[in-house]
């Protein structure tokens, strides 16, 4: 008994139009996870500054001066110590979505990887200062 096979289908311009759109829709996907992990990122950050500024000595004002409230006149080392891990691992978190990426795109840097590399600078930024701080 012999097989009959059927010829390969050659490809058309509506193929080629289907390929294009399913690279397209990977590199959007891509590019929404890369907005995802920078806003993650920023939130950190920003949860580093509130922490920070909490952490800082209290300063006097009328009402402690009318009610005679104890105020904290010395930094809160453990929330620094805790902010600062913190912002070390906001640059952790961007920095290895760049490598990732960078992985991933075949060493090609996008212009979504230059944020998520300028959100790391600023996050080593933010632990060099507390070190040096504290």
């Amino acid at each position: 008994m012999t097989m009959i096979t059927p010829e390969p289908r050659k490809q058309t311009p509506d193929d080629q139009k289907i390929l294009l759109a399913g690279a397209r829709n990977r590199e959007q996907g891509s590019m929404m996870a890369s907005v995802w992990v920078n806003g993650i990122t920023w939130v950190l950050l920003m949860v580093v500054l509130v922490m920070v500024e909490r952490a800082s000595p209290q300063v006097e004002d009328l009402f402690s001066r009318v009610f005679h409230a104890k105020l904290r006149t010395q930094w809160d080392v453990s929330l620094i110590r805790n902010a600062t891990m913190l912002a070390a691992c906001a640059a952790s978190v961007s920095f290895g979505w760049v490598m990732f990426n960078i992985w991933r795109n075949r060493g090609q840097v996008r212009s979504g990887d230059v944020l998520s590399i300028l959100l790391s600078l600023i996050s080593l930024a933010g632990v060099a200062v507390l070190f040096y701080m504290f």
